[in-house]
């Protein structure tokens, strides 16, 4: 048995060295390094030259499929957009269309003359609103002040003159003034400020309006009513325009004293 696995075990190591004595040995090296391009490659990029800055807006929306051109019908009507008017005038009182008429049930029915460019109350007219506009839709929200102009003619007893306005929903929303405000026949222009419209009022739309004494009827009436407008133009005080007047007066002064000093010069 001890015969047996020697010689076993010599040719074990006879083969191992044979298969040992036949296998090639390649030496090891150090792999090339690889570049950051080579490791991250990446999509390549269109080249833009310098010219592209300078094409027209117009030709590069033709160039690109998923660009529109502009609509130049479009951008010429925004330029050239109509803005809102400084004034607007409510009624002119005489008439034409749009101007109001007399409401029905009220002393005025009859006792009102309308003449070309304006309204006269007389008669038995009382101190209640018989004048007024309805079926509008006018956006009174850009407008800051409302100018009334009118007089008050002989015979008036009423001491305030209110204007009510009313929006789509019937809510409304009163001014009054005094009629001594306006001169004894010598029309005036009167400025109310609008500061005073609410967040419950809807200014946008206002469908109606009336203009009288405010009250139920109970004494004469008398007023001539020329124009009622909305503005964004405040009426320069009677300060203001003395103080133009001042100045207008100063200015003559010095250009008549330099013209005599020219002639005196000319002479001499």
């Amino acid at each position: 048995m001890r015969r047996i696995r020697r010689s076993l075990l010599a040719a074990l190591v006879d083969l191992g060295l044979a298969a040992t004595a036949s296998a090639q040995i390649i030496p090891w090296s150090e792999p090339p390094a690889l570049a950051d391009k080579e490791k991250f490659p990446s999509r390549p990029r269109p080249r833009v030259g310098r010219r592209a800055a300078k094409v027209a807006p117009s030709e590069v929306a033709l160039r690109l499929p998923f660009a529109v051109a502009p609509d130049e019908s479009l951008v010429a009507a925004i330029v050239h957009a109509p803005s809102l008017p400084d004034t607007v005038v409510l009624a002119t009182f005489d008439a034409t269309v749009g101007a109001g008429s007399v409401r029905t049930g009220t002393s005025w029915a009859g006792q009102v003359t309308q003449h070309a460019s304006s309204l006269a109350v007389a008669g038995t007219a009382a101190d209640d609103n018989g004048w007024g506009a309805t079926g509008l839709s006018l956006d009174a929200t850009p407008f800051t002040y409302l100018n009334l102009t009118a007089q008050r003619d002989a015979g008036n007893v009423a001491p305030t003159l209110f204007l009510l306005f009313e929006d789509r929903t019937l809510r409304t929303k009163v001014y009054s003034l005094s009629t001594s405000l306006f001169a004894v026949g010598t029309l005036t222009t009167v400025q109310i400020p609008l500061d005073g419209w609410t967040i419950n009022f809807g200014t946008g739309e206002l469908t109606g309006w009336s203009i009288g004494g405010g009250s139920v009827g109970t004494v004469p009436f008398r007023l001539t009513f020329d124009e009622l407008a909305f503005t964004t133009s405040a009426i320069p005080e009677p300060r203001t325009y003395a103080a133009l007047l001042g100045l207008f007066a100063g200015l003559a002064v010095v250009w008549r004293r330099r013209a005599f000093a020219l002639r005196r010069r000319q002479a001499d």
